[in-house]
């Protein structure tokens, strides 16, 4: 969204879900989370929102050639959409899927561990093996690394969940690694970098869980990490 004032304003018609104009015409306001104040964002210029919103899905034929946008709900954010350009088998997944570490889970806007993964399954399933699959960040990746992330959230959120479960707190639960050897780290980022803030991550979407369904009104919400936490 950081360049769209600029392109708004060259002339480009600007493509997003119904959420996300909605998000960008409003004033943030991120609740302080683990020690980090994060600075209040005012509503992006008119120039900057997008022109053209949709639901649930969309297709737009440009070049020749068709480009489908798909609407994940509740996955890194309220408002992520895929692009699967399918007469060159390309996929872009935005920050459902990097390639590269732990993911971004922006619950302050409607992101969520398990709706990420349940995210995951529907790219997966409609990919195949010779699909380019673009990722938020990191090298371009395939239906391997697209199944393997996601098998190491799934065991991430699971180890998580079980220490929540016996009442751990965020400070145990941090200082147990349990995220260790899930990823094995780049030269860029080594585990200690992305494992902390990540089971932070993971640590209070569990317990939000877990408390939401003691009182009897299951609705996973989730706690977001941003990459501006130390």
């Amino acid at each position: 969204m950081g360049s769209n004032e600029t392109l708004g304003k060259a002339g480009a018609t600007i493509v997003a879900h119904e959420n996300t104009r909605g998000l960008m015409a409003s004033e943030w306001r991120t609740p302080e989370a683990l020690g980090t104040r994060y600075p209040v964002i005012p509503p992006y210029p008119g120039s900057a929102l997008p022109a053209v919103t949709f639901e649930r899905s969309l297709k737009i034929r440009l070049n020749g050639g068709d480009m489908d946008l798909i609407f994940l709900p509740r996955a890194h954010s309220g408002a992520d959409v895929i692009v699967f350009l399918r007469d060159q088998d390309v996929l872009h997944t935005g920050d459902l899927y990097l390639s590269n570490g732990f993911p971004i889970l922006d619950s302050f806007h409607g992101g969520t561990i398990d709706g990420l993964i349940a995210a995951l399954d529907a790219v997966i399933d409609l990919v195949g093996d010779d699909t380019k699959v673009v990722p938020g960040h990191g090298p371009v990746s395939n239906r391997q690394g697209l199944r393997a992330y996601r098998e190491m959230l799934a065991h991430g959120r699971d180890r998580i969940a079980a220490l929540v479960e016996k009442g751990k707190t965020l400070e145990e639960t941090v200082a147990a690694d349990p995220l260790k050897g899930l990823y094995p780290g780049n030269p860029g980022c080594p585990q200690s970098c992305l494992s902390g803030p990540s089971t932070r991550t993971l640590r209070d979407n569990a317990s939000e869980q877990r408390d939401q369904a003691d009182e009897g009104g299951w609705r996973r919400v989730g706690t977001s990490w941003s990459a501006r936490s130390s």
